[in-house]
């Protein structure tokens, strides 16, 4: 006889649900204790695997007396006021809390089951349920058994600001040798405070700084650009497009040292005709597609400079670039390699002539934007916070609620994009580079735009509505300066969510 497995889902509202067998499914969850009711052929075995997305899920399964009648069964799972561990009806068969995906598996059903969840804030759970070992085995991708990564630092570049960091892995034997081309992907995701969710459940919120993706023929990524004496975790998932699921490896932190070789000054190349840097003017440059080529500015600071200060930003839209400012022919000021935006500032500066050398850091063509003054209030740019991060606080089916950090100056007007990704969105996230001087989304929506003055209050909060249920959205964030010459916007990080299935919560 067919195994049937039959699940009504039994809630407050009384109402119930078939769940397919064979196929991983999603509920909404709260604070409120969710019950199952499963009906599966006794003597069969059993899978049951649970996925828990933003928050712990603490799940229990019960097997049900023989004795009972179907109206006593339901009578017991529907009345909530009481829990299911005092009926002497019911007996416990596992109890457990889980962050991370888990299987219970049950050699031989012993009768009638009942599963419990509960989460202790909103969140969602996915579950799946199978009779065949190999259902199960198919429908998440195939870890090794030493699911461990290797990092290794390159130690070629210690006298750098920043480094590189290799990451390998091992690969296990069906999927190394899958004849499925393209079904599989091992991606990476780093971050500088742990992720939960995000490589199970494709949940990617706040703290995201870099995801890049490989074939499934490759074990090991390298990801540049990182700071030195910062900690960073790194996760490791292999996706599975056909299925639409994943698979962790462990996770992993790494911690970048400091500097141990300090490298003396080298000209790069021969001395080029410097160009004068207006005071308060942006100017636009571009650097050639050569690593190491370069371009000077001249930045005049008046005798009797009454700030003893002047600012330098450099804004480089499309790649890395670095830079080292001297005064009398001595180094003031020598940078990391950077992208986007960066401001310096020149201290105990009463007067004289600053050389400011902008360096290409790879062979792509840059475009780099400059602004100088004495007059730091007058910058065309916001002073954004050091989090620049957006902060999810509330979501329902239809809303997403978030949050940020206002900027430090005032009169600043802030604008919010929007955008419906699809399935294959990760793929676009790490196949496409973004004009960091560009103040548009591609295929991005405004959701409104919020003007902030003076303010005693350092957060500012909104929320998005009329969004599909169980959709993932992307949620941009710019913040320009109101009443400033050239004023240019900075973006804040962009934030993924997906709203709940239920909008019966």
């Amino acid at each position: 006889m067919k195994l049937l497995l039959l699940i009504v889902f039994l809630s407050y509202v009384n109402s119930s649900v078939i769940i397919p067998k064979d196929r991983e499914v999603v509920f909404e969850l709260d604070n409120f204790e969710k019950r199952f009711y499963l009906d599966a052929e006794e003597e069969k075995p059993l899978h049951i695997i649970i996925t828990p997305c933003g928050a712990p899920v603490y799940y229990q399964i019960f097997k049900i007396a023989e004795d009972l009648s179907f109206d006593e069964e339901l009578n017991i799972i529907s009345d909530h006021s009481i829990g299911l561990h005092q009926s002497e009806h019911l007996q416990l068969l596992v109890e457990k809390e889980t962050t991370t995906r888990t299987q219970y598996f049950i050699e031989n059903v012993p009768g009638k089951l009942v599963l419990v969840l509960a989460t202790p804030l909103a969140a969602s759970v996915r579950i799946f349920i199978t009779s065949e070992f190999e259902k199960r085995i198919e429908q998440y991708p195939e870890l090794p058994n030493d699911s461990r990564l290797a990092m290794t630092l390159d130690s070629d570049e210690e006298y750098r600001d920043d480094v590189k960091l290799r990451v390998t892995w091992k690969i296990a034997e069906k999927i190394k040798y899958s004849e499925e081309f393209g079904r599989y992907r091992f991606c990476a995701i780093i971050s500088q405070q742990p992720i939960e969710y995000a490589a199970q459940c494709n949940h990617f919120e706040e703290n995201l700084e870099t995801i890049r993706c490989v074939s499934k023929f490759n074990n090991s990524i390298t990801i540049d650009n990182l700071r030195r004496e910062k900690s960073y975790y790194v996760h490791l998932f292999l996706r599975d497009y056909r299925m639409q699921t994943s698979s962790e490896y462990e996770k992993s932190v790494v911690r970048i040292p400091a500097k141990t070789i300090v490298r003396k000054h080298r000209h790069l190349q021969k001395k080029s005709v410097a160009r004068n840097l207006f005071p308060g003017k942006l100017q636009s440059t571009q650097l050639e597609n050569k690593k190491g080529s370069y371009k000077n500015y001249r930045f005049t600071v008046p005798e009797g400079n009454g700030t003893q200060t002047a600012m330098l930003i450099v804004h480089s839209c499309n790649g890395l670039v670095r830079i080292n400012i001297y005064r009398n022919g001595q180094i003031l000021k020598k940078s990391e390699r950077f992208s986007g935006f960066r401001r310096f500032v020149v201290t105990n500066l009463r007067g004289g002539t600053m050389k400011i050398q902008i360096v290409n850091d790879d062979d792509s063509l840059k475009t780099v934007r400059v602004w100088a003054s004495t007059d730091l209030s007058t910058s065309p740019y916001p002073n954004l916070p050091d989090d620049t991060s957006i902060k999810l606080v509330g979501r329902t089916c239809q809303s997403v609620s978030i949050q940020w950090l206002r900027a430090l100056d005032d009169n600043v007007k802030y604008c919010v994009y929007k955008r419906k990704e699809s399935s294959q969105f990760i793929e676009h996230l790490v196949s496409t580079v973004d004009n960091l001087c560009d103040s548009t989304f591609e295929s991005s929506h405004i959701v409104g735009c919020y003007k902030s003055h003076t303010s005693p209050k350092s957060l500012i909060e909104t929320t998005i509505n009329d969004l599909d249920p169980f959709s993932t959205y992307r949620f941009d964030l710019l913040a320009t300066p109101i009443n400033r010459p050239m004023a240019q916007p900075l973006p804040y990080r962009t934030i993924w969510v997906r709203t709940n299935l239920s909008c019966h919560l």
